[in-house]
This record gives structure tokens, sequence and C-alpha cells, in this order.
């Protein structure tokens, strides 16, 4: 799973990122998250909820990572 994310995050972004980095500041915006949600719901088959897209968990991959973990088994 941490691959995947990590892959996709930074294809996303067009550049390599830390799994620690803020991936605001290395250019993630409203509409790539968006994008990248679509992407991990579709590839896991899960639905995240409205409530779980917080800045807090969607701002390093290692967030991205924790949040999916919750849903996936």
């Amino acid at each position: 799973m941490s691959d995947y994310i990590q892959k996709l995050v930074e294809e996303i972004l067009g550049n390599k990122v830390n799994e620690n980095e803020d991936l605001f500041l290395a250019g993630l915006d409203s509409l790539s998250v968006l994008k990248m949600v679509s992407y991990i719901e579709d590839h896991f088959d899960i639905e995240i909820e409205d409530e779980d897209l917080s800045i807090d968990n969607v701002c390093t991959v290692n967030a991205i990572i924790d949040m999916v973990g919750n849903y996936v088994d």
C-alpha cells in the first residue's frame, strides 16, 4: 500500500517527495487531493469519508498511508 501511495503522490506532483514532506508546500492543491483520493478509492475499492479528508490526513505521504490504512483490511 505504501509504495502505491508514494508513487501516486509523486506522479501527481511531478517530482519525488519524502514520506514526511509537507505535500502542500511541494505543490499539492485541493484539486490534486481530489484526484489522488479518487485513484486511491478505485485502487483499493474503498470509499473515504468526507470528514477524513482533513489537511492533517493528506499533508504527508505517511498521513495518507495512515488514513487509507483505516479503510483497508
